[in-house]
């Protein structure tokens, strides 16, 4: 069987991938992978990748069984499963369905587009020198990884960002990488903070986590939410792998200490009285004195304390100003707000994206950080809202 490809060139099939993807070999010895549409006899999608065949052949003139193998292994996988391929230049030149669903992005923002700044604000590294994503890290520097966990942007709407990754090489004749190609997995959230805490760590914020719940509904729902943000936020502001987790878990467990207030409180849908907001403000003082004693949460105590703190100094409970107030309290103190602004309560309803963001702005310098609050801003413009909740 022929199929005449882009440029009119003659192919044959090589080797069948998937329902999708076939591995072409033309007469003028040129490789070329190209998506083609079921059903279509010539209906060519995209050309991906053209590599010239002297660069893959042996001393024999064979056709590379090497390569062959190797592009077999890195395209072929479950239906599920997502796939980015980049060149030298960290140039897209391939993503498949499933990459595309995960980013909520279409295949013309990608293809030919730098990954550096698509996902990653144009730059290789954070700010202590380590690589944003495998993919990158294997074109830079020529070493395959295996099953090392990313955090990946763009993925807006409750998709999940915290990914398994594999990457490929294809070299050439001089072994330089030509063309990178990774392999997504989306793994749950609390598989990727498994790997770096034992067992009984996981079971403490679980359980923080139902006991929040068990009181109050929105409370759950709004530390999850919180959480997501928080984690969106930490890597915006290139935090460290490290703190971007305890970001995370800083979301999931800022109101603990609501557990502590009474129900009658938590859940009145008219205004507090002033007896009933002194009560409501000590909840960070309760959080504080639940997380301490759990080792592993020592460190973060201090910040669950200080998530209602301003950054003019006219918060509760300690009246911190600044940068005396923890860098997770300010930055709680700003997404914490926003969930609260963009939700539906049963005393009001939620205001849009647009209007919270305003009084952010707004409120920068007095109840926020503005340095926080600008990134803030920024990383919703650009991503959006990670949990889609206005119900």
């Amino acid at each position: 069987m022929k199929i005449t490809g882009i440029g009119g060139r003659d192919f044959s099939p090589a080797k069948i991938f998937d329902n999708r993807t076939i591995l072409l070999l033309s007469k003028s010895k040129v490789i070329n992978i190209i998506q083609i549409k079921i059903g279509k006899k010539l209906a060519f999608i995209l050309k991906i990748l053209t590599i010239s065949v002297f660069k893959c052949v042996r001393e024999d003139g064979m056709f590379g069984r090497e390569i062959t193998n190797h592009l077999w292994q890195i395209l072929h996988g479950r239906s599920d499963s997502m796939w980015i391929g980049i060149d030298r230049g960290f140039r897209i030149i391939y993503a498949n369905e499933a990459f595309l669903q995960h980013c909520r992005k279409p295949l013309s923002a990608l293809i030919g587009k730098s990954m550096l700044d698509v996902f990653y604000g144009g730059r290789k590294r954070d700010r202590y020198g380590r690589y944003y994503g495998p993919l990158i890290e294997t074109m830079d520097t020529g070493k395959e990884l295996h099953n090392v966990e990313a955090y990946l942007p763009g993925a807006p709407q409750n998709t999940m960002r915290w990914l398994l990754v594999s990457t490929y090489l294809i070299r050439d004749k001089q072994g330089r990488p030509l063309y990178a190609f990774g392999n997504y997995t989306s793994i749950d959230k609390f598989k990727a903070l498994e790997r770096y805490t034992d067992k009984l760590r996981l079971s403490i914020i679980m359980t923080i986590v139902k006991a929040i719940g068990s009181r109050d509904s929105y409370t759950m729902h709004h530390s999850d939410h919180v959480a997501d943000l928080m984690t969106g936020l930490a890597w915006y502001m290139h935090l460290s792998e490290e703190e971007i987790r305890q970001a995370y878990i800083m979301g999931i467990i800022h109101d603990v200490g609501k557990i502590g207030i009474p129900e009658q409180i938590l859940s009145k849908p008219g205004k507090l009285t002033a007896e009933e907001y002194l009560i409501i403000q000590n909840h960070p003082v309760l959080g504080a004195e639940i997380i301490e004693p759990i080792s592993d949460f020592a460190s973060l105590a201090a910040a669950v304390r200080g998530h209602h703190e301003r950054y003019d100094g006219r918060g509760y409970p300690d009246k911190l100003a600044g940068e005396d107030i923890p860098l997770f309290s300010r930055m709680l103190a700003v997404c914490d707000s926003f969930d609260a602004m963009t939700t539906n309560r049963c005393y009001r309803s939620a205001v849009s994206i647009d209007e919270a963001l305003e009084e952010i702005e707004r409120c920068a310098g007095t109840q926020f950080d503005p340095g926080i609050a600008e990134l803030f801003i920024a990383y919703i413009n650009q991503y959006g809202n990670p949990n889609n909740h206005n119900a």
